[in-house]
């Protein structure tokens, strides 16, 4: 197991790494001095490390060697930070509850722009990197790429987001009334839109313009 300290003002390349370990006796030197813009939120992943500070800065690096890659500035400070499932993306919430995405290569909303208000909690999905959850006050709303869906009426926790199905908690409730716990009335099951409206095509239409919907809208239960 190795430790190794790095400073938040400090532009780490990753060189020092790969000395360290081509020599143990080598020690590279480390900034002790206080910052003045100190870390407010982070998120990792298995390939990047996103940093969010007090000014609103953002610092990506690269993982595992930790060396600074690109940094962002927002307009506000970050409150929270997500990245998603292929580390392409990361969503952020502001202090001011406004959400934004940062392209890994590109920057602020490159691909188009993207900004919500309100906004107090999100998860991606684990296995679409372009589908994103959030909360809006009491609506939830799936980011198809920098699109919504349509709003889902919902006051929950959203706690996973799979297989274009999410799962949110009523913690609310629970919290209210701990003593009388219901996985029925506490724990819900909200399908994401394309999924519903491939039951509804299937159901209504038929399966030739279920198959144009799905091929147009690709994911693996969609099939």
């Amino acid at each position: 197991r190795k430790e190794r300290l790095y400073h938040i003002d400090d532009t780490p390349s990753g060189v020092a790494e790969v000395i360290q370990d081509l020599d143990k006796s080598y020690q590279p030197t480390t900034n002790m001095q206080a910052t003045g813009d100190p870390i407010c939120c982070i998120a990792a992943s298995d390939k990047i490390l996103v940093l969010g500070r007090e000014s609103g800065a953002l610092q990506r690096y690269s993982l595992p060697q930790v060396a600074l890659v690109q940094r962002y500035a927002l307009s506000s400070r970050p409150q929270s930070l997500a990245i998603n499932c292929n580390s392409s993306r990361v969503s952020v919430i502001d202090s001011t509850g406004v959400l934004t995405i940062v392209e890994c290569e590109g920057g602020l909303d490159s691909g188009g722009k993207l900004e919500r208000r309100d906004v107090w909690t999100m998860l991606w999905a684990s296995d679409n990197p372009n589908l994103l959850a959030i909360m809006e006050k009491t609506r939830m709303y799936v980011i198809r790429g920098i699109d919504p869906e349509e709003p889902i009426m919902c006051s929950g926790y959203i706690a996973t987001f799979q297989d274009l199905e999410i799962r949110a908690i009523l913690l609310d409730e629970i919290i209210a009334n701990p003593e009388v716990l219901s996985a029925e009335e506490h724990i819900l099951d909200l399908e994401v839109k394309s999924l519903r409206d491939t039951r509804e095509l299937l159901e209504k239409v038929g399966l030739k313009e279920a198959i144009s919907f799905i091929e147009e809208n690709p994911h693996p239960r969609l099939w």
